[in-house]
């Protein structure tokens, strides 16, 4: 997502609200001035974020039905935080397209199935977030990593389960 802004689910987020200018830049900003309204400038203006949802998506799962593939003896604790990390992105990538798609597809197997369903946000999907994050809260340790290191924390985790709670039914 850091490529670019607009595919940016925090961004987008920031311009339908209030909290920042949808405006744009000198010469005008079309892609920007149409999220800001809640309207889209193209069919294709969202296809990036899709595209790195599932990506994201697929990655999470790929370690959460892996990881115990390998021996952790002795690394308990690293494997605990590596898979709480992957639960707290799955569920993180999960309430980032239902906030801005609403029903979309989904799965929680290392392979998405073909065709891959669609599926109601409030009924199947919301659920998973909050398992999601109560899973990746439970593992993961207060001070398991450095602050400001680009990991995942346990109350980054509880944070998040805050928030989709807010968000839920």
């Amino acid at each position: 997502f850091a490529n670019d802004p607009l595919q940016s689910p925090w961004f987008v987020n920031n311009l339908m609200s209030d909290d920042c200018n949808g405006a744009g830049n000198e010469s005008g900003d079309p892609e920007c001035k149409a999220i800001s309204h809640l309207m889209s400038s193209s069919d294709a203006l969202m296809s990036k974020a899709w595209h790195n949802t599932y990506v994201g998506i697929a990655r999470a799962n790929a370690i959460i039905n892996s990881v115990d593939a390998f021996d952790w003896t002795g690394n308990e604790d690293t494997r605990n935080q590596l898979l709480g990390e992957a639960y707290f992105m799955r569920g993180l990538y999960y309430l980032w397209g239902s906030q801005l798609w609403g029903d979309i597809p989904a799965y929680w197997a290392p392979a998405a199935p073909d065709p891959c369903p669609q599926v109601s946000a409030e009924e199947v999907i919301y659920p998973h977030i909050l398992a999601d994050f109560v899973s990746a809260a439970n593992l993961m340790k207060h001070g398991a990593t450095t602050q400001g290191d680009g990991h995942a924390t346990k109350g980054a985790a509880e944070g998040y389960l805050a928030r989709a709670y807010m968000f839920y039914q």
